[in-house]
């Protein structure tokens, strides 16, 4: 009975221990980082040459653009970058 009671009492604490256990998900490292900072770079200098059907291939064909999500998405991204670059913009 006395050992029924243990195992009882330590299944559930071992249970718990291993549902405790660290992610098992990939972590963000260095290679990441790496890209993120190219792409980065990538964009600036883009967005510099002002290049604007360039600059619409840095977003996902499903980008939702507001304020105007009724337009068509990749259009109001790139009617967006002209009318900023219409109007002077430079970083």
């Amino acid at each position: 009975m006395r050992r029924w009671m243990l195992i009882a009492a330590i299944v559930p604490v071992l249970a718990f221990q291993a549902g405790c256990g660290g992610s098992t998900e990939p972590q963000f490292g260095v290679a990441e980082a790496k890209v993120i900072r190219q792409r980065t770079a990538d964009f600036a200098s883009t967005f510099n040459a002002k290049e604007v059907d360039k600059l619409i291939g840095f977003y996902a064909s499903e980008v939702v653009f507001m304020p105007c999500p009724d337009a068509p998405r990749k259009d109001a991204v790139g009617n967006f970058f002209k009318d900023m670059f219409s109007h002077g913009a430079r970083s």
